[in-house]
Formats: structure tokens, sequence, C-alpha cells
């Protein structure tokens, strides 16, 4: 990554990976995002973040790993990691992680780079990172925006477009195909992050990604057509030799 955080170090990053300290329910796992900047101070963002357990179970290997401040120290970048499986949120559906506020000085919170790891059994064609947070008549609580340059400089490689949405609550990726078994790198060597940006006082948002597999080909639905016809048809002809 280049000029989007301030003093991070090899030793920093090994460091902030045991930083975040995680909690469990019988529903839910827990992480307070806090790390160690390369002189060894503890920072705290000032936000917890949970997820279900079902994910945990299913061996999705979730991690929020803090990568640096911004230069005002106003910005907490974080980069996230995920395997996306079946059948917790059945892959295809998608990972939620809920973010909560608990410091009313918390710092903005920026998603410096993502490594998601396609073991669902589908190639994706596109993705979607969405955020729910609600909102009032003045539009969303917490938007999307680029940091440190446009949203052009973050990196998004096998795909090749990425657009914003429904009132900046949407990252659409698209152009590309990430295959099943391989790993997207989101934001890898990039001098943009994606800043999650509130627009009230609102405390809480989840954050939702969702893969977008690639349709079956026609001829294969078409063929899959055919074979459950040939079933209901043997079906049928057993049925009337049966009643014979």
């Amino acid at each position: 990554m280049t000029a989007k955080w301030f003093k991070l170090s090899v030793a920093a990053v090994a460091a902030t990976v045991f930083g975040f300290s995680l909690t469990s329910s019988s529903q839910a796992a827990t992480v307070a995002l806090t790390g160690t900047d390369a002189s060894g101070n503890v920072i705290n963002s000032g936000w917890v973040a949970s997820w279900s357990d079902a994910f945990d179970a299913a061996g999705w290997n979730i991690s929020l790993v803090f990568r640096g401040l911004s230069g005002d120290g106003s910005q907490f970048f974080f980069e996230k990691d995920a395997t996306f499986k079946s059948p917790a949120g059945n892959g295809v559906d998608g990972l939620e992680i809920q973010f909560t506020k608990v410091d009313p000085n918390a710092k903005e919170l920026v998603i410096n780079d993502e490594i998601l790891n396609n073991q669902t059994g589908i190639d994706w064609e596109a993705f979607k990172w969405q955020l729910a947070s609600g909102g009032t008549s003045g539009g969303p609580s917490f938007t999307f925006a680029a940091t440190n340059g446009p949203a052009s400089g973050f990196q998004i490689s096998p795909f090749t477009q990425l657009a914003f949405a429904d009132n900046n609550t949407t990252l659409n990726f698209s152009g590309g195909v990430v295959a099943n078994g391989s790993t997207w790198f989101a934001g890898a060597n990039s001098a943009t992050g994606i800043a999650i940006v509130s627009g009230n006082t609102a405390d809480s948002f989840a954050l939702k990604e969702t893969p977008i597999p690639i349709p079956l080909p026609a001829a294969a639905w078409t063929g899959m057509s055919t074979l459950l016809g040939l079933g209901l048809l043997a079906a049928a002809k057993n049925a009337r030799k049966i009643l014979a």
C-alpha cells in the first residue's frame, strides 16, 4: 500500500493481527477494532464488529486487521479477510458484519484492502458491497467514499469496473471473473482506500458482501429441464402400472 495511512512498519503489521480482541456467544463473535502502531502505541478505533457464529463454524476464517492511521489520525484503516464457503450464508448469499460505535470520538473506518477466498464451488462474475444503516430524509446514515484520491486508485483486479450506486451505499464490482478456488485481493497495492462515512449521529451499520455467481448456460438449463421432464414422465408411467 502506498500513502493511504501513516506510520506503519512490518513489525506493526505483525503486532496488529493480535491487536483485535475476540469474544463470542452462542450466536455471534465480536471483535474490538484496535491495533498497535509502529511505535508500539495501542490504537483504538472506537468500534466493535460482530458476525454470526455460523460463519466461524463453517470455516469462513473471518479476520479484521489494523493497517494504519491517516496522517491526521482521524481514520482507522483495516484489512478484512474471509473464505467464502457454503453452507453458512450459502456462499452466494454472502457475508454480513455488524459494526457498532462504542466511543463518541470513534475514528472513521476505512477499508484498506480485502483478501477474499472463493471456496463456494461457483465462479463469481461480479461482487457487491452494501451498507445497511437506515437513514433519514436527508439520506443514508453511512456511505462509501474513496479516500486519498479517486476510486479508480482502488485495485479491483480481476474485475475491471467499480461503480457506486444507491446513494453511495453500494459498490458494484464487475467486468471479470473470480474463479472457484482462487482469491480476490481487493485494494491490494492501492493508493486509495474505501472510507465508510457517517452522514448523521447513527452509531451502527452492517457491511454486507455478496458474490454474484456466473449463471448456468442456457444449454445447461435446457438439459436440466429435459432430464426433469423425462423423470416426471417415467414416474407417471410407473404410477399407471401400479394402478393397473
